[in-house]
């Protein structure tokens, strides 16, 4: 019983650290370098060839920022009508993804932040600023004792 306690007391408060250590990172620039092979990416993949049904795909790429401007790693980034198309950012906060549609919108999320919609309208890459939600820990503080109350009723 002790030990169910400990596993869930840690798992609800994993996202509280983890929110503790991204505020505490200092804010960094990526090198041009990284932009640049992000820029680098073709904008189409395959041309479209006359006579055929399929659209020509082409890649969307951008980074995920916070607002100090920390790349956000893990961070979910999904097109809005083709939701099987997901990518999440590396280390870098940047991502990937393959589209046959001519506007695509975004939908990117994380964990400690509001999700974000964005429509990409050409082939450069998208950069995406994520604002924090207010009095996050807060409410998962409130989330994790009603869990742990409703646990208990058992």
């Amino acid at each position: 019983m002790k030990t169910l306690r400990y596993l869930l007391a840690l798992f609800l408060l994993l996202p509280l650290t983890l929110l503790a250590q991204t505020r505490a990172a200092k804010p960094t620039q990526l090198p041009p370098a990284a932009m640049a092979t992000i820029a680098a990416q073709p904008a189409t993949a395959a041309p479209k060839v006359a006579g055929s049904a399929t659209p020509a795909s082409h890649v969307i790429s951008g980074i995920v920022l916070s607002t100090s401007g920390v790349p956000l790693a893990g961070a979910t980034v999904e097109l809005a009508l083709e939701r099987s198309h997901t990518s999440s950012t590396n280390a870098d906060g940047m991502f990937m993804l393959r589209t046959t549609a001519t506007a695509p919108t975004l939908i990117v999320s994380y964990a400690g932040y509001q999700q974000v919609q964005v429509t990409v309208d050409s082939g450069r890459p998208v950069s995406v600023e994520m604002q924090p939600i207010r009095n996050y820990a807060q409410q998962l503080k409130q989330q994790s004792k009603a869990a742990n109350k409703a646990y208990r009723k058992r």
